[in-house]
């Protein structure tokens, strides 16, 4: 797997790089940004602190304990060093209170998404996940804070971070010299962990630099869009929602679609099954990328209905698409490919406005693999549709419309959800109702 950026381009530690210093330089530009800064490190190093405590189980060598707990107490030391090197150390301007708020979420979910990311959760055990994330994650910090050192100009940083990166670079060779002593069959792929740190890591830095940007004009948002995308995206609850629901619809379609060749006898068509397991794959991803955030959240009243709302209206809408496509054709041969070309379209569509939005690291990461395979998914409908004969391009034009409308409604349907969980006494009088989806 390939690292690549928000605009599909590979990526390189060149690119980086380049990243890390255009964000440094906004940052040192200030003492109120470069405070800001520190805390979002300090967090970071809190995070970090507490996923090594977390790793250590009974799998832990006794003959490593003492050194790993030495880990989390480096990093804990850390974060009291970098909220100490603060030259300003309260806000009390609410413009400045949110800009480190936003720092402190965007840092905090790289540092936990991290943990959490697609091959680390395929360790053995939480010994041998610790290893390898010792083993990557570390690196990062050491080019972040080398970065910052060079850019910085308060003394209070100039006199402790050289120490901090001492540190880091005995925890590097912590995680190589534990990484020797676990099977060969046991270790994970450092070069995919690596790949994927490093995407981990420019989505970051890009989504500091927004905030950067946004307070610098004087600006929340520096999006500029509305809709779904925008809006489940402004708070963690309802992004874990959207996300999962999002997960529950992905393999929906091909299960909707699948008995109407078995009802017309007809045998599956090329790549059906892969295209099959693509999606439940990307099921798989899409609610493992906020299983810990949905924890959280299911306790809190008005979440497992906000969530079973936005279920229930995506399977809506997946139903009246394919629906509307078999009132205009009966031949399964017909609806799949069609109904698929629609539906990619949208999903490749609306989860790059996700991946561009969401400031949840593990989330857009995630996002950037899907698309990938939904890129290629939406060529090879396209392809097929161009096999169809040429009398059913109407049934396409007019199928891409009708998406088009039930996508809308699934959009005020879910904005209402969220309404109505941000507000639980919402103006029933100014809500419209379900609205019944017909093909007109």
């Amino acid at each position: 797997m390939a690292s690549v950026d928000s605009n599909g381009a590979k990526l390189s530690s060149a690119n980086l790089a380049s990243a890390v210093h255009r964000f440094l330089v906004k940052v040192v530009t200030s003492r109120e940004i470069e405070s800001a800064w520190l805390s979002s490190l300090s967090h970071l190093e809190d995070v970090a602190a507490k996923q090594i405590l977390r790793s250590v189980s009974s799998d832990t060598p006794p003959c490593f304990l003492a050194e790993i707990q030495s880990h989390a107490a480096d990093e804990s030391r850390h974060a009291s060093e970098f909220s100490r090197m603060r030259p300003i150390q309260v806000f009390h301007d609410a413009k400045l209170l949110e800009l480190e708020s936003q720092f402190l979420r965007i840092t905090g979910s790289f540092g936990m998404g991290y943990f959490g990311n697609s091959i680390l959760i395929t360790a053995k055990n939480r010994h041998v996940a610790y290893v390898h994330s010792a083993l990557t994650i570390e690196q990062f910090p050491f080019q972040l804070y080398t970065s910052y050192l060079k850019l910085t100009r308060l003394p209070a940083v100039l006199s402790a971070l050289p120490g901090v990166l001492a540190d880091e670079a005995t925890h590097l060779n912590l995680g190589a010299k534990m990484r020797k002593e676990i099977s060969e069959s046991e270790r994970l792929s450092i070069q995919e962990l690596n790949e994927i740190e490093k995407d981990m890591c420019l989505k970051m830095i890009e989504r500091l630099e927004r905030v950067v940007d946004a307070y610098l004009v004087g600006s929340k948002s520096v999006l500029g869009e509305s809709g779904i995308a925008v809006r489940v995206n402004l708070q963690d609850a309802e992004r874990t929602a959207w996300t999962y629901a999002l997960g529950y619809a992905e393999a929906l379609a091909m299960e909707k679609v699948e008995p109407l060749f078995a009802r017309y006898g007809k045998s599956l068509p090329p790549g059906f099954e892969e295209h099959k397991r693509d999606e439940i794959r990307h099921s798989e991803l899409l609610r493992h990328s906020v299983a810990s955030m949905r924890r959280k959240h299911l306790k809190s009243p008005g979440y497992s209905e906000m969530e079973g709302q936005m279920m229930r209206s995506l399977d809506l809408y997946i139903s009246m698409v394919l629906g509307s496509i078999a009132q205009l054709s009966d031949d399964p041969d017909v609806i799949y490919p069609i109904g698929a070309l629609a539906l990619e379209m949208r999903v490749f569509r609306h989860y790059s406005e996700l991946l561009n939005a969401s400031d949840d690291i593990l989330v857009a990461h995630t996002l950037g693999i899907i698309l990938s395979d939904e890129a290629e998914h939406t060529r090879s409908a396209n392809a097929s549709v161009r096999k169809l004969p040429s009398e059913t391009a109407p049934l396409v034009t007019r199928a891409k419309q009708l998406e088009s409308k039930f996508f809308a409604r699934l959009t005020r349907q879910v904005l209402r959800a969220v309404d109505r969980f941000e507000e639980p006494h919402f103006d029933e009088k100014n809500e419209t109702h379900f609205e019944a989806l017909s093909v007109s």
